[in-house]
Protein backbone atom coordinates (compact mmCIF):
# COMPACT_ATOMS: atom_id res chain seq x y z
CA UNK A 1 0.00 0.00 0.00
CA UNK A 2 0.89 3.97 -0.25
CA UNK A 3 2.39 5.09 2.44
CA UNK A 4 -0.31 7.18 3.77
CA UNK A 5 -0.87 7.57 7.11
CA UNK A 6 -4.54 7.02 8.13
CA UNK A 7 -4.42 9.47 11.21
CA UNK A 8 -4.67 12.63 9.61
CA UNK A 9 -3.92 12.10 6.01
CA UNK A 10 -0.43 12.98 6.44
CA UNK A 11 2.22 11.49 4.22
CA UNK A 12 5.81 10.47 4.69
CA UNK A 13 7.69 13.41 4.97
CA UNK A 14 10.74 11.48 3.10
CA UNK A 15 10.87 12.38 -0.40
CA UNK A 16 11.25 8.43 -1.18
CA UNK A 17 7.50 8.44 -0.30
CA UNK A 18 6.85 10.71 -3.03
CA UNK A 19 7.35 11.12 -6.68
CA UNK A 20 6.11 13.58 -9.50
CA UNK A 21 3.55 12.86 -12.01
CA UNK A 22 2.95 13.75 -14.98
CA UNK A 23 0.24 16.80 -13.62
CA UNK A 24 3.68 17.93 -12.28
CA UNK A 25 2.07 17.57 -8.86
CA UNK A 26 3.87 14.97 -6.09
CA UNK A 27 1.81 11.63 -6.12
CA UNK A 28 2.41 8.96 -3.07
CA UNK A 29 4.28 5.53 -4.17
CA UNK A 30 4.31 2.45 -3.47
CA UNK A 31 6.04 0.88 -0.33
CA UNK A 32 6.54 -2.09 -2.18
CA UNK A 33 7.83 -1.05 -5.83
CA UNK A 34 10.70 0.30 -4.45
CA UNK A 35 9.71 4.23 -4.45
CA UNK A 36 8.73 4.00 -8.08
CA UNK A 37 5.68 5.95 -8.27
CA UNK A 38 1.69 3.93 -8.87
CA UNK A 39 0.44 2.83 -11.88
CA UNK A 40 -3.06 4.57 -11.86
CA UNK A 41 -3.79 2.29 -15.10
CA UNK A 42 -3.75 -0.94 -12.66
CA UNK A 43 -6.84 0.62 -10.66
CA UNK A 44 -9.06 1.56 -13.30
CA UNK A 45 -12.63 1.43 -12.41
CA UNK A 46 -13.59 0.04 -15.76
CA UNK A 47 -15.79 -3.28 -16.05
CA UNK A 48 -12.84 -5.22 -16.11
CA UNK A 49 -14.04 -7.66 -12.85
CA UNK A 50 -16.87 -9.26 -15.18
CA UNK A 51 -14.36 -12.41 -15.40
CA UNK A 52 -14.48 -12.87 -11.37
CA UNK A 53 -18.05 -13.22 -11.75
CA UNK A 54 -18.98 -17.52 -12.37
CA UNK A 55 -21.99 -16.59 -14.80
CA UNK A 56 -19.85 -13.94 -16.44
CA UNK A 57 -21.98 -11.04 -15.69
CA UNK A 58 -22.32 -8.04 -13.82
CA UNK A 59 -24.63 -8.20 -11.08
CA UNK A 60 -23.67 -4.62 -9.52
CA UNK A 61 -22.05 -5.87 -6.37
CA UNK A 62 -19.40 -4.26 -7.62
CA UNK A 63 -18.95 -2.98 -3.68
CA UNK A 64 -18.30 -6.82 -2.12
CA UNK A 65 -14.78 -7.36 -3.85
CA UNK A 66 -13.21 -5.35 -1.22
CA UNK A 67 -14.00 -7.39 1.45
CA UNK A 68 -11.33 -10.59 0.24
CA UNK A 69 -8.40 -7.20 0.55
CA UNK A 70 -6.91 -8.24 -2.62
CA UNK A 71 -7.98 -4.65 -4.18
CA UNK A 72 -5.91 -1.77 -3.74
CA UNK A 73 -6.99 1.83 -4.36
CA UNK A 74 -4.16 4.27 -5.71
CA UNK A 75 -2.81 6.72 -3.09
CA UNK A 76 -4.11 10.18 -2.73
CA UNK A 77 -2.56 12.72 -4.23
CA UNK A 78 -0.21 14.75 -2.19
CA UNK A 79 1.49 18.15 -1.76
CA UNK A 80 4.20 19.64 0.02
CA UNK A 81 2.31 21.99 2.50
CA UNK A 82 4.02 24.89 4.73
CA UNK A 83 5.56 22.99 7.21
CA UNK A 84 7.96 21.03 4.65
CA UNK A 85 5.98 17.45 5.42
CA UNK A 86 3.87 15.89 2.36
CA UNK A 87 0.06 16.31 2.92
CA UNK A 88 -2.50 13.94 1.56
CA UNK A 89 -4.97 17.01 -0.97
CA UNK A 90 -8.69 16.81 -1.68
CA UNK A 91 -9.82 16.54 -5.93
CA UNK A 92 -9.98 20.64 -5.39
CA UNK A 93 -5.91 20.48 -4.07
CA UNK A 94 -6.88 21.32 -0.64
CA UNK A 95 -5.07 20.17 2.27
CA UNK A 96 -6.01 19.20 5.55
CA UNK A 97 -6.54 21.79 8.56
CA UNK A 98 -4.01 20.92 11.23
CA UNK A 99 -2.64 22.08 14.47
CA UNK A 100 0.52 24.16 14.39
CA UNK A 101 3.33 22.69 15.91
CA UNK A 102 4.58 26.01 17.27
CA UNK A 103 7.42 24.07 19.05
CA UNK A 104 8.53 21.47 16.96
CA UNK A 105 9.03 24.82 14.36
CA UNK A 106 10.41 26.68 16.72
CA UNK A 107 13.10 23.68 17.58
CA UNK A 108 14.02 23.28 13.91
CA UNK A 109 14.85 27.31 13.26
CA UNK A 110 16.76 26.72 16.71
CA UNK A 111 19.05 23.54 15.15
CA UNK A 112 18.89 25.84 11.62
CA UNK A 113 20.97 28.97 13.76
CA UNK A 114 23.28 26.71 14.77
CA UNK A 115 24.29 25.21 11.71
CA UNK A 116 24.50 28.54 10.08
CA UNK A 117 26.75 29.56 13.43
CA UNK A 118 28.88 26.62 12.52
CA UNK A 119 29.32 27.53 8.88
CA UNK A 120 30.34 31.02 9.89
CA UNK A 121 27.04 32.14 8.05
CA UNK A 122 26.20 35.63 10.28
CA UNK A 123 23.55 36.54 7.44
CA UNK A 124 22.02 33.46 8.36
CA UNK A 125 21.82 33.86 11.96
CA UNK A 126 20.33 36.98 11.76
CA UNK A 127 17.42 35.55 9.65
CA UNK A 128 16.71 32.94 12.11
CA UNK A 129 16.49 35.11 14.97
CA UNK A 130 14.34 37.72 13.18
CA UNK A 131 11.73 35.02 12.69
CA UNK A 132 12.01 33.40 16.46
CA UNK A 133 11.50 37.11 17.54
CA UNK A 134 8.52 38.19 15.25
CA UNK A 135 6.81 35.10 15.64
CA UNK A 136 7.38 34.37 19.54
CA UNK A 137 8.59 36.92 21.09
CA UNK A 138 6.24 39.18 23.43
CA UNK A 139 7.10 42.12 26.51
CA UNK A 140 4.98 39.95 29.34
CA UNK A 141 5.14 40.06 32.53
CA UNK A 142 6.15 36.45 34.24
CA UNK A 143 4.73 34.89 37.36
CA UNK A 144 6.04 32.06 39.35
CA UNK A 145 4.07 30.50 41.87
CA UNK A 146 6.17 28.15 44.12
CA UNK A 147 4.36 25.78 46.40
CA UNK A 148 6.88 26.14 49.71
CA UNK A 149 7.54 22.99 51.65
CA UNK A 150 6.28 20.30 49.24
CA UNK A 151 9.40 18.28 50.11
CA UNK A 152 8.63 17.77 53.42
CA UNK A 153 4.92 17.49 52.87
CA UNK A 154 6.27 14.56 50.76
CA UNK A 155 8.05 12.92 53.74
CA UNK A 156 5.85 13.71 56.74
CA UNK A 157 2.11 12.40 54.42
CA UNK A 158 3.64 10.64 51.56
CA UNK A 159 3.10 11.50 47.68
CA UNK A 160 -0.14 11.18 46.85
CA UNK A 161 -0.61 13.69 49.99
CA UNK A 162 1.31 16.05 48.31
CA UNK A 163 0.53 15.60 44.71
CA UNK A 164 -3.50 16.12 46.16
CA UNK A 165 -2.34 19.19 47.40
CA UNK A 166 -0.25 20.03 43.71
CA UNK A 167 -3.50 19.42 41.83
CA UNK A 168 -5.29 21.94 44.60
CA UNK A 169 -2.78 24.81 44.24
CA UNK A 170 -2.60 24.55 40.25
CA UNK A 171 -6.63 24.91 39.98
CA UNK A 172 -7.13 27.58 42.25
CA UNK A 173 -4.18 29.48 40.29
CA UNK A 174 -5.40 28.22 36.89
CA UNK A 175 -8.89 29.86 37.85
CA UNK A 176 -7.32 33.27 39.16
CA UNK A 177 -5.06 33.52 36.37
CA UNK A 178 -7.86 33.41 33.73
CA UNK A 179 -10.32 35.99 36.22
CA UNK A 180 -7.70 38.22 35.66
CA UNK A 181 -6.24 38.27 32.33
CA UNK A 182 -3.14 35.98 32.54
CA UNK A 183 -2.75 32.19 31.14
CA UNK A 184 -1.12 29.69 32.97
CA UNK A 185 1.89 28.88 30.36
CA UNK A 186 2.75 25.35 32.14
CA UNK A 187 3.08 24.14 35.77
CA UNK A 188 5.89 21.68 36.96
CA UNK A 189 5.27 19.52 39.82
CA UNK A 190 4.63 22.79 42.50
CA UNK A 191 5.35 25.40 40.24
CA UNK A 192 3.49 27.34 37.98
CA UNK A 193 3.99 29.87 35.38
CA UNK A 194 1.51 32.24 34.69
CA UNK A 195 2.39 35.18 31.81
CA UNK A 196 0.12 39.03 31.62
CA UNK A 197 0.63 41.35 29.11
CA UNK A 198 0.52 44.13 31.92
CA UNK A 199 2.59 44.26 35.37
CA UNK A 200 -0.58 45.59 36.65
CA UNK A 201 -2.59 42.57 35.68
CA UNK A 202 0.24 40.25 37.39
CA UNK A 203 0.19 41.88 40.75
CA UNK A 204 -3.31 42.30 40.87
CA UNK A 205 -3.54 38.04 40.45
CA UNK A 206 -0.53 37.57 42.78
CA UNK A 207 -2.69 39.69 45.49
CA UNK A 208 -5.87 37.82 44.85
CA UNK A 209 -4.00 34.66 44.45
CA UNK A 210 -2.73 35.44 47.88
CA UNK A 211 -5.94 35.62 49.44
CA UNK A 212 -7.76 32.94 47.86
CA UNK A 213 -5.09 30.13 49.65
CA UNK A 214 -5.77 32.27 52.93
CA UNK A 215 -9.62 31.86 52.81
CA UNK A 216 -9.62 28.29 51.39
CA UNK A 217 -6.58 27.09 54.53
CA UNK A 218 -9.33 29.20 56.64
CA UNK A 219 -11.68 26.74 55.85
CA UNK A 220 -10.25 23.49 56.29
CA UNK A 221 -10.73 21.19 59.43
CA UNK A 222 -7.21 19.51 59.00
CA UNK A 223 -4.19 21.56 59.50
CA UNK A 224 -1.98 18.82 56.87
CA UNK A 225 -4.25 20.22 53.83
CA UNK A 226 -3.23 23.71 54.30
CA UNK A 227 -1.08 25.50 50.80
CA UNK A 228 1.34 27.70 51.60
CA UNK A 229 3.26 29.81 48.31
CA UNK A 230 5.89 32.03 47.12
CA UNK A 231 5.14 34.21 44.33
CA UNK A 232 7.95 36.20 42.34
CA UNK A 233 6.97 38.72 39.66
CA UNK A 234 8.64 40.30 37.00
CA UNK A 235 8.53 41.67 33.18
CA UNK A 236 10.76 41.69 29.87
CA UNK A 237 10.82 40.26 26.59
CA UNK A 238 10.34 36.34 26.32
CA UNK A 239 9.97 33.58 23.79
CA UNK A 240 6.30 32.73 24.62
CA UNK A 241 5.10 29.07 23.33
CA UNK A 242 1.56 27.65 23.99
CA UNK A 243 3.35 25.15 26.96
CA UNK A 244 6.72 27.15 27.71
CA UNK A 245 8.02 30.63 28.22
CA UNK A 246 11.76 31.03 28.07
CA UNK A 247 14.02 34.33 29.01
CA UNK A 248 15.81 36.55 31.71
CA UNK A 249 12.31 37.64 33.21
CA UNK A 250 11.54 33.92 33.56
CA UNK A 251 14.73 32.87 35.50
CA UNK A 252 14.68 36.29 37.78
CA UNK A 253 11.18 35.39 38.38
CA UNK A 254 12.46 31.85 39.87
CA UNK A 255 15.12 33.18 41.75
CA UNK A 256 12.60 35.20 43.33
CA UNK A 257 9.95 33.05 44.22
CA UNK A 258 12.40 29.98 44.79
CA UNK A 259 15.83 31.33 46.55
CA UNK A 260 14.51 34.48 48.27
CA UNK A 261 10.86 33.32 48.43
CA UNK A 262 8.96 31.82 52.03
CA UNK A 263 5.40 31.28 52.74
CA UNK A 264 3.40 33.89 51.85
CA UNK A 265 5.97 36.02 50.08
CA UNK A 266 5.09 38.28 47.01
CA UNK A 267 8.46 39.58 45.49
CA UNK A 268 8.09 41.95 42.95
CA UNK A 269 11.44 43.07 40.51
CA UNK A 270 12.41 46.49 40.32
CA UNK A 271 11.09 46.82 37.30
CA UNK A 272 7.70 45.37 38.15
CA UNK A 273 7.40 48.14 41.17
CA UNK A 274 8.09 51.49 38.80
CA UNK A 275 5.63 50.02 36.64
CA UNK A 276 2.80 48.87 39.27
CA UNK A 277 3.31 51.68 42.29
CA UNK A 278 1.29 54.11 41.03
CA UNK A 279 -2.09 52.21 39.79
CA UNK A 280 -1.53 49.33 42.59
CA UNK A 281 0.39 49.90 45.49
CA UNK A 282 1.84 52.52 48.16
CA UNK A 283 4.92 52.80 48.57
CA UNK A 284 4.42 51.84 52.36
CA UNK A 285 3.13 48.42 50.67
CA UNK A 286 6.51 47.99 49.47
CA UNK A 287 10.08 47.51 50.91
CA UNK A 288 12.89 47.87 48.57
CA UNK A 289 15.86 45.14 48.65
CA UNK A 290 19.10 44.22 47.30
CA UNK A 291 20.70 40.86 47.01
CA UNK A 292 22.52 38.63 45.00
CA UNK A 293 21.30 35.13 43.95
CA UNK A 294 23.78 32.78 42.01
CA UNK A 295 25.92 35.54 41.31
CA UNK A 296 23.45 37.55 39.50
CA UNK A 297 22.58 40.73 41.60
CA UNK A 298 19.20 41.55 41.70
CA UNK A 299 16.47 44.38 42.88
CA UNK A 300 13.43 43.55 44.03
CA UNK A 301 10.83 44.76 46.62
CA UNK A 302 9.27 42.54 49.22
CA UNK A 303 4.94 43.53 48.71
CA UNK A 304 3.02 43.68 51.85
CA UNK A 305 -0.03 42.17 49.83
CA UNK A 306 -2.44 42.21 52.89
CA UNK A 307 -2.42 46.02 53.45
CA UNK A 308 -2.47 46.57 49.30
CA UNK A 309 -5.25 43.54 49.43
CA UNK A 310 -8.41 46.24 49.24
CA UNK A 311 -6.57 48.72 46.88
CA UNK A 312 -5.94 46.42 44.37
CA UNK A 313 -9.38 44.89 45.12
CA UNK A 314 -10.64 48.52 43.37
CA UNK A 315 -9.22 47.74 40.27
CA UNK A 316 -9.86 46.37 37.16
CA UNK A 317 -8.32 43.80 36.17
CA UNK A 318 -7.23 43.54 32.16
CA UNK A 319 -9.41 41.24 30.31
CA UNK A 320 -6.65 40.37 27.31
CA UNK A 321 -4.67 37.49 27.99
CA UNK A 322 -1.03 36.50 27.38
CA UNK A 323 0.13 36.08 23.96
CA UNK A 324 -0.11 32.72 22.55
CA UNK A 325 -2.97 29.87 23.03
CA UNK A 326 -2.89 27.13 25.64
CA UNK A 327 -2.81 23.73 24.46
CA UNK A 328 -1.72 21.96 27.25
CA UNK A 329 -5.16 19.26 26.92
CA UNK A 330 -5.74 16.92 29.70
CA UNK A 331 -4.99 13.11 28.83
CA UNK A 332 -6.83 10.35 30.58
CA UNK A 333 -4.64 9.72 33.03
CA UNK A 334 -3.55 13.28 34.59
CA UNK A 335 -7.47 13.47 34.99
CA UNK A 336 -8.18 10.36 36.65
CA UNK A 337 -5.30 10.99 39.14
CA UNK A 338 -6.48 14.68 39.56
CA UNK A 339 -10.12 13.11 39.79
CA UNK A 340 -8.73 10.95 43.02
CA UNK A 341 -6.89 14.04 44.07
CA UNK A 342 -9.52 15.56 44.58
CA UNK A 343 -11.70 13.19 46.74
CA UNK A 344 -8.74 12.38 48.89
CA UNK A 345 -9.08 16.46 50.15
CA UNK A 346 -12.88 16.13 50.20
CA UNK A 347 -12.80 13.64 52.97
CA UNK A 348 -11.78 13.70 56.01
CA UNK A 349 -12.12 10.34 57.28
CA UNK A 350 -8.69 8.69 57.92
CA UNK A 351 -9.99 5.01 56.22
CA UNK A 352 -11.28 6.58 53.13
CA UNK A 353 -8.22 8.62 52.71
CA UNK A 354 -5.95 5.17 53.32
CA UNK A 355 -8.02 3.55 50.61
CA UNK A 356 -7.85 6.16 48.02
CA UNK A 357 -4.21 6.16 49.02
CA UNK A 358 -3.89 2.69 48.14
CA UNK A 359 -5.62 2.70 44.74
CA UNK A 360 -2.93 5.47 43.64
CA UNK A 361 -0.24 3.85 44.35
CA UNK A 362 -1.53 0.35 43.13
CA UNK A 363 -2.47 2.34 39.66
CA UNK A 364 0.75 4.39 39.22
CA UNK A 365 3.63 3.33 41.35
CA UNK A 366 6.62 2.23 39.99
CA UNK A 367 10.10 1.58 40.87
CA UNK A 368 12.79 2.74 38.80
CA UNK A 369 15.73 5.55 38.43
CA UNK A 370 14.78 8.77 38.00
CA UNK A 371 17.53 10.78 35.73
CA UNK A 372 17.53 14.65 36.02
CA UNK A 373 19.71 16.93 34.13
CA UNK A 374 19.77 20.56 34.41
CA UNK A 375 21.91 22.89 31.92
CA UNK A 376 24.29 25.41 33.61
CA UNK A 377 25.69 28.81 32.87
CA UNK A 378 21.77 30.29 31.68
CA UNK A 379 22.76 34.12 32.97
CA UNK A 380 26.50 34.27 31.37
CA UNK A 381 25.36 32.15 28.44
CA UNK A 382 21.95 34.69 27.83
CA UNK A 383 24.41 37.58 28.87
CA UNK A 384 26.74 37.32 26.19
CA UNK A 385 24.81 35.68 23.23
CA UNK A 386 20.77 36.46 23.89
CA UNK A 387 18.06 33.88 24.76
CA UNK A 388 17.53 32.36 21.42
CA UNK A 389 21.58 31.12 21.49
CA UNK A 390 20.77 29.60 25.15
CA UNK A 391 17.46 28.01 23.51
CA UNK A 392 19.14 26.43 20.68
CA UNK A 393 21.69 24.49 22.80
CA UNK A 394 18.92 23.44 24.69
CA UNK A 395 17.13 21.85 21.62
CA UNK A 396 20.56 20.59 20.57
CA UNK A 397 21.46 18.61 23.94
CA UNK A 398 17.48 17.28 23.92
CA UNK A 399 18.39 16.02 19.95
CA UNK A 400 21.51 14.26 21.40
CA UNK A 401 19.92 12.73 24.54
CA UNK A 402 16.71 11.21 22.79
CA UNK A 403 18.51 8.31 21.16
CA UNK A 404 21.09 8.06 24.33
CA UNK A 405 17.78 7.55 26.31
CA UNK A 406 16.00 5.16 24.28
CA UNK A 407 19.25 3.28 23.12
CA UNK A 408 19.37 2.22 26.97
CA UNK A 409 15.43 1.80 27.62
CA UNK A 410 14.52 5.06 29.31
CA UNK A 411 11.79 6.61 29.15
CA UNK A 412 11.54 10.68 29.08
CA UNK A 413 9.55 11.65 31.37
CA UNK A 414 9.28 15.79 30.95
CA UNK A 415 12.07 18.41 28.82
CA UNK A 416 10.79 21.56 30.29
CA UNK A 417 13.05 24.40 29.98
CA UNK A 418 16.90 23.16 30.56
CA UNK A 419 15.68 20.12 32.24
CA UNK A 420 15.30 16.76 31.10
CA UNK A 421 13.70 14.02 32.88
CA UNK A 422 13.74 10.26 32.54
CA UNK A 423 13.18 7.29 34.32
CA UNK A 424 15.08 4.00 33.72
CA UNK A 425 13.22 0.52 35.27
CA UNK A 426 15.28 -1.22 37.46
CA UNK A 427 15.00 -4.33 35.57
CA UNK A 428 16.63 -2.30 32.54
CA UNK A 429 19.95 -4.13 31.06
CA UNK A 430 22.74 -2.74 30.84
CA UNK A 431 23.68 -1.97 27.02
CA UNK A 432 27.39 -2.31 25.53
CA UNK A 433 29.06 1.24 25.02
CA UNK A 434 28.95 2.28 21.16
CA UNK A 435 31.70 2.42 18.96
CA UNK A 436 32.12 6.03 17.80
Amino acid sequence: MGCCSSKEGRVASEPAGVAPGDDGAMHAVSAESGGKRWDESEYDDDDDDDDDDDNGSDDGDDGDDGDDGDDESPPPLVRRGPDGMYWAVDGNGAMPEVEKDEEGELEALCLRRLEALARGDSSGVRRVEETIAKQHESQVAVVLVRMVGLAEINRAHGPVHALALVFAMRELMAATATAHGGRVIKAEAGLVFVAFQHPAGAVSFAVRAMAHIRERNARLELGEDCIAVSLGITCGKCLVLPSDIYGDAVNVASKLAEELGSDGSLLLSADVTAAVVPQLLLKTHTHAKSTKVSKVKIKYHVVDWEASAERIGAMRAPKAAARGESKSGDNRPVSEIRSMCRAYLASSEAATRAEIRSDVHELYEETGVVFVSDMSGFTATVKAHGIVHFLSLIYKMQALLRPIFGRHGGDILQTQGDDFKAVFSRHTPLSPPVST
